[in-house]
């Protein structure tokens, strides 16, 4: 009996941030005159998204609410983002990203039922588009074929602060920055076969870099490799005397072969 209440909960909060959503997107392209929706200033002044140990250096107080973010090279860095506010519970707005791999969503930790998605908006209602969702979900994504001038990214800047909202910024230029890079494609054997494991490095000015790897069962930080000392170096290069050419052996046309008799002493 209590799981079916807290199931009917569930589906009632959903239904009601929905429905709160609809009515902040009708007032922004003007279906409307007003919205029957509580206000959006809400109590999440100094509130953060939580980030996974693996990328926490990045990130060492979280990710403020209220925080714009611009996201530069591969879009798995902005895949895992949204999967990690999404597995906390934020709902999210996915815009201008015609191409979104709903699996790559999914496998970077992405609950989809939180989840809204806008492929490509009119050009005429992007800016109506995008300060409904900032209005209605915890979080945005502005895909990088959205095209906005300087003016129209800040005030969308504020706005996200002003409400809350997590915005997540394809190619903007913005002072908060992160930077992924695709390291290396593993698993294909003589240009065939199947990747099995992405390395992806993250980085930020002024900050350290990391890289996580992406396998079939989601994701997890890049074990980093160690020094070997060198005695233990060494060691390994020491070649048994019985494996070596004798010193005056003669090698085809007369050619006499180096000693190695001192390699590893």
């Amino acid at each position: 009996m209590t799981g079916r209440l807290e199931r009917c909960d569930d589906a009632a909060s959903r239904l009601t941030a929905a429905r709160q959503a609809l009515a902040q997107a009708e007032v922004s392209v003007g279906l409307t005159r007003s919205a029957a929706v509580p206000s959006a200033e809400k109590a999440w002044h100094g509130a953060t998204w939580n980030v996974p140990e693996g990328v926490s250096s990045l990130f060492p107080y979280g990710l403020p609410h209220g925080m714009t973010l611009g996201v530069r090279g591969a879009r798995l860095v902005t895949l895992l983002l949204v999967g990690t506010v999404s597995a906390q519970g934020a709902w999210t707005a996915c815009v201008g990203m015609p191409d979104l791999s709903w699996a790559a969503v999914s496998l970077l930790g992405g609950d989809l039922k939180r989840m809204v998605h806008v492929p490509m908006p009119q050009p005429a209602a992007v800016t109506q588009v995008l300060t409904a969702a900032i209005d209605g979900f915890d979080s945005v994504v502005v895909g990088r074929d959205i095209l906005l001038d300087g003016r129209e990214r800040r005030l969308l800047s504020h706005r996200a602060r002003s409400r809350g909202a997590l915005l997540l910024a394809e190619n903007w230029d913005t002072r908060e920055q992160v930077m992924g890079s695709l390291i290396t494609a593993e698993g294909m054997r003589g240009g065939s076969g199947h990747i099995s494991d992405l390395v992806l490095e993250l980085s930020r000015p002024a900050k350290s870099s990391c890289r996580i790897r992406i396998t079939s069962r989601g994701w997890q930080p890049e074990q980093t490799l160690h020094a070997v000392p060198e005695e233990s170096t060494r060691s390994r290069l020491v070649i048994p005397k019985e494996s070596l050419p004798a010193t005056d052996a003669v090698a085809p046309r007369g050619r006499h072969l180096r000693s190695h008799q001192g390699v590893g002493a």
